[in-house]
């Protein structure tokens, strides 16, 4: 009988000694902003949903740590969450206003492997409420007469847009005449309302007349009062419902007998920017070019303490389709301004300055390749001046 020998075969392929690595993220893209926060999104790039992922934060060139489950700055220690924990966008809090930041995301598989880095995403930034529009000027207003009696017709005189007569910027200016049989020497007190109920007392511009000290007659003597309106109703007050009135007093400095209370009608405030103009773009359109450099030279500063503009294309056939905005407040990539006659300066998250916002210096958009507009399309373009807004 032949004997049996057995023999053992070599062991299988065994087990590798690590999960694959997993991917890199994509790179955090911006979604929207406010005060004080940063919205953004990224993307798994492929990786499995188990997969998590950890969102380091640079602040000002300057790395500040890894975001925390809420979004608040966490500091060096990382907080891993799968993208859906994370959620569709990402809301980092208790930023800096016009400060510039910049996040990048990593990947973490369940074995503890770890990604690189994504690249840093562009700059974003938080900032308050901007406004964006053009400033108005001032309409005539009517005020009655009183004891030492306010009588006629007031007007009113300072700066307005040609497209909206009937809403003032800045300093506005309150005529009014005083008459008194006896001829003393009168005061008047002026308030203003921002809805014909609740009233407080103006803060004088420069020049005018003033309240005190003013001359009547039984005919009448005229007066001119000086509103300023950026410190009372705000530097980007938009208002259309104002109200100003005149209490006329027959004695001065003080004291004295109060007369009847004359109001204006309502009337509009808009101190928000001025309209800019566009200087080179060919009667507002542009023909076969998709990546032009638009310019428009900044309005003057009205109250407020830096600039952000905006930039949009429209469809020429129609002149209504919008087909692109670009605001510096979202990126300033592309973004530039003029501190002199053809010296420009890479626009900030800090906005342009106001001492550079005076009526000549222009800024100006180079259309980015990202834009996408299509060559052989005639475009018109647009754009306007945005300013933080006064909250005070």
């Amino acid at each position: 009988m032949t004997p049996i020998v057995r023999k053992e075969t070599d062991f299988g392929p065994g087990a590798g000694a690590a999960a694959s690595n997993p991917r890199v993220p994509g790179v955090p893209t911006f979604s929207s902003n406010g005060t004080a926060t940063i919205t953004f999104a990224f993307t798994a790039l492929g990786n499995a949903s188990e997969v998590t992922y950890a969102i380091y934060v640079t602040k000002d060139a300057v790395g500040v740590g890894y975001l925390a489950a809420d979004g608040s700055d966490n500091g060096g220690s990382e907080i891993w969450q799968t993208l859906a924990v994370w959620g569709a966008t990402v809301t980092a809090t208790g930023m800096v206003n016009f400060s510039a930041y910049l996040f990048k995301v990593k990947a973490k598989n369940e074995l503890d492997v770890e990604s690189a880095f994504s690249a840093n995403s562009a700059t974003m930034n938080p900032l308050p409420d901007i406004d964006y529009g053009e400033v108005s000027e001032n309409l005539d207003r009517e005020v009655s007469s009183g004891n030492t009696a306010v009588s006629g017709t007031p007007a009113a005189s300072g700066n307005y847009s040609t497209s909206d007569k009937n809403s003032f910027y800045g300093d506005i200016t309150l005529t009014y005449t005083l008459k008194n049989n006896y001829e003393t020497s009168s005061r008047v007190v002026v308030e203003w309302s921002e809805d014909n109920a609740t009233w407080a007392a103006c803060t004088a511009g420069s020049g005018g007349d003033g309240l005190t000290s003013l001359a009547t007659t039984a005919a009448g003597t005229s007066h001119a009062f000086i509103w300023d309106s950026y410190t009372d109703s705000g530097e980007s007050e938009l208002d259309l419902t104002c109200y100003l009135r005149v209490t006329p007093y027959d004695a001065s400095p003080a004291g004295g007998d109060a007369d009847t209370i004359v109001s204006t009608a309502s009337f509009g405030v808009n101190n928000r920017p001025a309209k800019m103009t566009i200087v080179n773009s060919d009667g507002y359109s542009w023909d076969k070019d998709t990546t032009p450099i638009i310019q428009g030279v900044t309005p003057y500063v009205r109250g407020g303490s830096r600039g952000y503009p905006e930039f949009t294309a429209y469809n020429a056939d129609d002149g209504a389709a919008l087909v692109l905005t670009k605001k510096s407040t979202d990126s300033v990539a592309g973004w530039e301004y003029e501190d002199a006659p053809n010296s420009w300066n890479v626009l900030t998250v800090a906005g342009i300055p106001d001492t550079e916002i005076d009526g000549v210096n222009r800024v100006r958009y180079t259309v980015q390749a990202g834009d996408a507009l299509t060559a052989d399309v005639n475009y018109y373009f647009r754009m306007r001046m945005g300013e933080v807004r006064d909250l005070g």
